[in-house]
């Protein structure tokens, strides 16, 4: 597993307290008409009801980010996530999507202070939460 530095983490959670103080809706219309205009396969996949999107992003996100220096409640997290039972499954190929439309959503709310290394920062992290998730999901089907 990537671990991400304390700086990059640092760099994460700074640019996300952006993102927290705003309203689900917003970020959240944000996110997923974007996800949905690029990528229309997807929206199957996630509940019909948009403020229950918006919100369940907005708290997933909460809860990881908030994590990302604590490995051991990272992956209490991660697993909390991939437990829930209305979760929404994402395969690997779909991660990808999702991923690139995070960091589009984020580059386009920080404007001028989005930067090589906020970018950096937040591959990293999300890298590292990949492996973790991987991992988790690899537990679950050799059980």
């Amino acid at each position: 597993m990537r671990a991400c530095t304390q700086d990059q983490i640092r760099i994460v959670k700074k640019t996300w307290s952006f993102f927290r103080n705003m309203s689900p809706e917003f970020v959240g219309d944000v996110f997923y008409t974007k996800l949905f205009m690029d990528y229309p396969d997807l929206e199957k996949r996630y509940p019909r009801e948009a403020q229950k999107r918006y919100e369940d992003l907005i708290k997933m996100l909460n809860m990881v980010i908030s994590r990302l220096d604590r490995p051991d409640e990272l992956t209490w997290a991660l697993t909390e996530i991939a437990n829930q039972p209305h979760r929404i499954w994402v395969t690997p190929a779909h991660y990808q999507k999702v991923v690139s439309t995070l960091i589009w959503t984020l580059r386009k709310g920080l404007g001028n202070d989005w930067t090589a290394v906020v970018e950096d920062a937040w591959m990293s992290c999300i890298k590292m939460v990949e492996s973790l998730n991987a991992a988790i999901v690899s537990r679950a089907h050799s059980s």
